[in-house]
């Protein structure tokens, strides 16, 4: 059920325009629906197996190779708004993942954002910020910088019974 969900509001908020199309190359947006259902079954605390073939485990890494200003950013967020919106959420859970969105987008475009004050999707979001460090430590041949953003990860637990998913 946690899956489906993601995969439902994945496909919503990348099916509301036509903005994304030249961004992904194909005939369909089916990749790119599943990697971000990918992303907010893990981000989100759920099914571990839902999320074993996603290609990119960093988020930064993920859009590396797209051009998104703010043209595009905007966009992504009026889509996902729209797409929370119409989620089935209480309001609670829907301004903390607006919030969430507004903020994960502007560190994915490399702007500085404020944490999550929803204290759970501050620690989830620290834990991702802490893998995308590691990631680019890793990359760029940094091992004990590394090995030592990698204690930082914090262990995984279900999002609270009221998610956007559930």
């Amino acid at each position: 059920m946690a899956a489906g969900g993601c995969r439902r509001n994945s496909t919503r908020v990348l099916a509301r325009t036509r903005f994304f199309r030249p961004l992904f190359p194909g005939k369909s947006l089916r990749c790119a629906t599943e990697e971000f259902a990918a992303f907010l079954i893990q981000f989100l605390g759920g099914d571990e197996e839902q999320t074993q073939h996603r290609w990119w485990v960093s988020l930064r890494e993920s859009h590396e190779r797209f051009r998104i200003g703010p043209v595009e950013r905007s966009a992504w967020l009026k889509h996902m708004q729209a797409t929370l919106k119409a989620a089935p959420l209480d309001e609670g859970s829907r301004k903390a993942l607006g919030q969430f969105f507004l903020q994960s987008s502007a560190y994915v475009v490399g702007s500085v954002a404020a944490e999550p004050e929803h204290e759970e999707l501050a620690a989830r979001w620290a834990s991702q910020r802490a893998l995308d460090d590691a990631i680019g430590a890793i990359a760029a041949g940094r091992d004990d910088e590394a090995l030592a953003l990698a204690a930082q990860f914090a262990p995984r637990r279900r999002f609270s019974s009221d998610c956007w998913y559930a």
